[in-house]
């Protein structure tokens, strides 16, 4: 989750409530506080779902592990931070894996405003809130690029897919 804030909580119900595109209010538990690496990590179990916050994105040292958080967010798939780095975090962190079908997939172009060009190259952030798109097409597959620069926002579910659990391969 990419939080853009992120509150102790006064207990009120857990919830995780899709309100557009990639964005979500959440009320939930701390199931784990990660301090012992950097970036810190929060497990947060919201409305049923699980997802991390790293630190790097919203300092909370402050929250405790077993309290309520609340907060609004981005859902992103990151597996780079819990699949290879999870390991170092705790002996048995909970489980962070679903098992999910591609349900739709938009290309998204990136505005010309977040574009930095130079003599040798350009930057681009890897997102951009949804507020600020100006063009996205609904594709069938990721091969059917049309924009330069631009990223691509799948949607899963999952509707007719068996649970099964994912072997940790990290050590």
């Amino acid at each position: 989750m990419y939080p853009k804030g992120l509150t102790a909580d006064d207990g009120r119900a857990t919830t995780f409530q899709h309100v557009g595109n990639a964005e979500y209010e959440f009320s939930g538990t701390v199931l784990r506080h990660y301090r012992e690496q950097k970036p810190h990590v929060l497990l947060i179990e919201a409305g049923g779902f699980r997802f991390y916050v790293s630190s790097g994105v919203t300092p909370f040292d402050d929250i405790q592990q077993g309290k309520r958080v609340s907060g609004r967010g981005t859902l992103t798939l990151d597996h780079y931070l819990w699949a290879e780095f999870g390991h170092k975090y705790d002996c048995d962190p909970p489980n962070l894996f679903y098992t999910l079908r591609v349900a739709r997939i938009t290309e998204v172009e990136i505005p010309t405003t977040h574009i930095r060009r130079s003599e040798t190259g350009w930057a681009a952030p890897t997102w951009v809130s949804a507020r600020e798109v100006q063009n996205s097409r609904e594709v069938e597959s990721m091969d059917e690029r049309k924009w330069e620069v631009g990223f691509f926002e799948v949607e899963y579910d999952d509707e007719g897919v068996e649970e099964h659990v994912v072997p940790r391969t990290a050590r």
